[in-house]
């Protein structure tokens, strides 16, 4: 049950993880919040070490289930508090749980360095733990630290190699490089490995489906397939509004599909999509006006219009623009 409540939240932050909410999480979630009071009264009974160990010994599970469950619904104030009242207690494995939870959190308010650090403190503690290796690698990514990022999807692909979660990871480490760094090479093992994630069975993951789109929409010539992308990229949109309904989340997903439908020449259809995604998350156009003026893409001081700023983001993805990291103008991957 645990598991399956931290799975889900990872699967929401990375949109790579295949994993979907159970009916059992959800009545999960809502068994724990009813016991609020006695679960906090654990927890600070774990701080103070003056509760009967039957009665609280195993209490921080349901108290990390409510905070992946909070997290789920976007209460991160009630998660991080919630974590903080899991790593009181002295078990090791609520200690990892702790910190796996304010790992994800640090994630999603971007402060990459202290995910890593999170994830590193859970790694000292068990070296092959698989979501550490993953919020590890996801942060390091994130940084920059490629050469990292992409050892610990290596290690998750000796863990499990027929597990698509592994060669996403690294697919998703090729593709980033390839776009900061305008290397073919790297955009074909991108492919390459998104490729055999899709390859191993299983629903396909909505983020998967979106980094594969966008990677046959805006790649070099010898891999773009304009039709398949977009056909990949509606596939994806439907998945997402399964799993999700977290505002930023979904804006990525319009904004894929625009992208999509530009490179098909449907650009009324396109800008429709982009203004949904700027309506989802308000703040993704002034990002994207920055980064794009930064690059030499746009040129104006007052807000740029729809089509003008689709035009701008499709041009620079068109020369694989390094400047115009799109997942993290959304804050996620």
């Amino acid at each position: 049950m645990l598991a399956e409540a931290r799975k889900y939240v990872v699967a929401l932050h990375s949109l790579l993880l295949g994993i979907a909410l159970s009916t059992v999480l959800l009545f999960a979630g809502v068994s724990a919040l009813a016991q609020s009071d006695m679960l906090d009264q654990c927890a600070d009974a774990g701080l103070s070490h003056d509760a009967p160990a039957a009665a609280c010994s195993d209490k921080w599970l349901a108290i990390s289930v409510r905070g992946w469950a909070e997290m789920a619904a976007g209460l991160f104030d009630a998660a991080r508090s919630d974590f903080y009242k899991v790593g009181r207690f002295e078990s090791e494995a609520a200690k990892i749980e702790s910190s796996l939870g304010l790992g994800a959190l640090a994630w999603e308010f971007e402060s990459f360095a202290l995910a890593r650090q999170l994830a590193s403190d859970v790694l000292e503690m068990n070296p092959v733990h698989a979501q550490a290796l993953y919020l590890h690698g996801v942060a390091s990514g994130a940084i920059g630290d490629f050469e990292t990022a992409m050892a610990d999807a290596g290690k998750l692909i000796a863990l499990a190699p027929n597990d698509p979660v592994g060669h996403a990871l690294m697919g998703l480490f090729y593709h980033n490089r390839a776009v900061q760094f305008g290397a073919d090479d790297d955009f074909e093992a991108a492919l390459t490995s998104y490729e055999k994630a899709l390859g191993l069975g299983g629903k396909p993951n909505a983020g998967l489906l979106r980094r594969y789109s966008w990677l046959l929409s805006t790649g070099p010539d010898e891999i773009r397939d304009t039709e398949l992308a977009l056909v990949i990229a509606q596939q994806a949109f439907k998945e997402q509004a399964r799993v999700s309904t977290v505002p930023r989340h979904a804006a990525l997903f319009h904004h894929t599909l625009a992208v999509a439908l530009a490179s098909n020449g449907r650009t009324r259809e396109a800008e429709i999509q982009l203004e949904a995604a700027i309506e989802r998350f308000p703040g993704a156009r002034s990002r994207f006006q920055k980064a794009l003026k930064g690059a030499g893409f746009l040129d104006k001081e007052t807000p740029a219009t729809l089509y003008e700023l689709l035009g701008a983001i499709h041009a620079c993805l068109e020369v694989k623009c390094g400047a115009l990291n799109v997942p993290l103008i959304y804050k996620t991957l």
